[in-house]
């Protein structure tokens, strides 16, 4: 998927400012900086309170200790995804930062099964973030959407819950771009990613009805809101 920064930044403020009131922290956009090996912020929304953490625009981050960055580095096509792996060097900034290879490996294993990040006070004591990824047609990082908050006012709970926020609001970026890309020449189906993926599904389970829900839950989106993508995109 190939996008300016302008795009990808117009889209995601639109989107970000929707869910603004729903999440009461830091929340924003990053893409990857394969060749400095950061996770690069390119737009935030800083929340009501006033401990909410602020991040300049083009602030770069460490990709072993971020929610983005792991996020980033999940989603990101072998060879490129091993070489970043074996390249970073795994700089302790708390005493829960991953200091290894190995285990940033099964971390981001882990992650890429359940669809998200958290960063629990691994970049800096006292703060905690979440990640989730906006991705290609073939489950590839674009980009990744992120909260932050203090951990005193974020617990394990809380992430989650603004975490499936940030789910949605991913895929509804993800039709975003796949409309402006693709949506302009009579010829071009325009859906989304998520879209794509269920009319898959659909036809592996012909005749017999497709097990959409449980589906969806595996793509970590509810089922509301799938139905809403599915018919943004299909008119179905």
């Amino acid at each position: 998927m190939r996008v300016t920064l302008q795009v990808l930044k117009g889209i995601a403020r639109i989107r970000l400012r929707a869910i603004h009131g729903e999440i009461p922290y830091t929340i924003g956009i990053s893409i990857l900086d394969a060749k400095q090996l950061k996770n690069r912020i390119l737009l935030t929304l800083t929340g009501p309170d006033y401990t909410c953490f602020k991040f300049p625009d083009g602030i770069r981050t460490p990709l072993h200790t971020s929610a983005p960055g792991k996020t980033l580095v999940a989603f990101t096509p072998e060879p490129e995804r091993t070489r970043i792996i074996d390249s970073l060097v795994y700089v302790p900034l708390t005493s829960r930062t991953i200091r290894d290879s190995r285990n940033y490996r099964r971390c981001l294993d882990e992650l890429e099964r359940r669809g998200y990040a958290l960063d629990i006070d691994e970049e800096i004591t006292g703060c905690r973030c979440g990640g989730v990824p906006i991705l290609d047609r073939e489950g590839h990082a674009v980009a990744a959407l992120f909260l932050s908050g203090v951990s005193s006012r974020l617990s394990e709970a809380n992430i989650l819950k603004a975490v499936r926020i940030l789910q949605s609001a991913a895929v509804g970026i993800e039709a975003d771009l796949y409309r402006y890309l693709y949506g302009r020449g009579p010829r071009v189906r325009r859906q989304s990613p998520f879209t794509r993926a269920i009319i898959a599904k659909m036809r592996t389970c012909i005749p017999s009805p497709a097990p959409l829900r449980s589906f969806v839950d595996t793509r970590h989106v509810s089922y509301s809101t799938a139905r809403l993508v599915f018919k943004a995109d299909t008119g179905l």
